[in-house]
């Protein structure tokens, strides 16, 4: 345990294999096809090994939750993850021969995008991004949003953005997989530029489930059409779960996804 101002924090300390197979039990499904499992695995050591680096002087690595990864804790012997783990271990992924945050997402509605321009970070990988081919079936490819204007403006203004009554939203700037970049909130009380994943950020990650969306007011409603759920960066996860219903091995998802990276043993 730790202080943490008038209180504690609790670290779990245990072995980088283990601690795997209780993200990969909360980051995907056990029951999906093993190649996909695998590279989760190897996915999900990468970032793991990669925060344990940048963060070594640190009490603690990484935080089990979505900020970073999340973590189911102990994990039935029998489950599927555990395979995924024994048969990968070790094996990462390096971008120019060093361990990097190999971000992964839910669903990239159909085209991945630069960790660069999502992130606002030039320090991350150039990631090429990729146009996702291999349907999924996800049940967020597409999705829809209203949302009450009062409500939008409530939200905002709980994060330091006020403009009073929420009068029109206007997408500024797209990205080439057509992500919103910019988008510009007009109000009652004046008009305030933001990016787009800050939007998102603001509204709340599980409820604007992507950047990748068109939105119009509509009365006192915003309503929100939209593909995919995640930031887009790095691998797909069900496309990759359907890449390997169709055959594809493990390696060959993540070449498809982190192209420009090589395969290397965890030092």
């Amino acid at each position: 345990m730790l202080r943490n101002g008038n209180g504690l924090s609790v670290v779990n300390e245990l072995a980088l294999e283990e601690y795997l197979v209780g993200a990969i039990k909360a980051e995907a499904s056990d029951k999906w096809p093993m190649e996909m499992l695998k590279a989760q695995a190897i996915v999900a050591r990468t970032y793991a090994a990669y925060h344990r680096r940048l963060n070594q002087a640190m009490p603690y690595h990484i935080i089990a939750s979505t900020a970073h990864q999340q973590y189911l804790g102990r994990v039935d012997p029998a489950s599927p993850a555990w395979a995924a783990v024994n048969q990968t271990r070790g094996q990462v992924l390096l971008w120019e021969g060093q361990l990097f945050p190999a971000f992964y997402h839910t669903d990239s509605g159909g085209h991945t995008e630069d960790p660069r321009l999502v992130f606002a970070s030039n320090n991350l990988p150039a990631l090429p991004a990729v146009r996702v081919e291999f349907f999924s079936g996800s049940p967020h490819f597409y999705w829809n949003l209203d949302l009450r204007l009062a409500d939008l403006a409530a939200l905002l203004k709980k994060g330091g953005v006020s403009v009073g009554t929420i009068r029109r939203l206007e997408v500024v700037e797209r990205s080439s997989s057509l992500r919103v970049v910019r988008l510009t909130v007009h109000g009652s009380g004046g008009s305030v530029a933001l990016r787009g994943n800050d939007f998102r950020r603001l509204v709340g990650y599980d409820t604007l489930k992507s950047t990748l969306f068109a939105v119009a007011v509509d009365g006192e409603t915003a309503r929100f059409s939209g593909r995919g759920y995640g930031h887009g960066v790095g691998m797909d996860q069900w496309s990759a779960k359907a890449m390997a219903e169709q055959g594809y091995t493990a390696r060959q998802i993540l070449e498809y996804y982190y192209s420009g990276v090589t395969f290397s043993a965890l030092r």
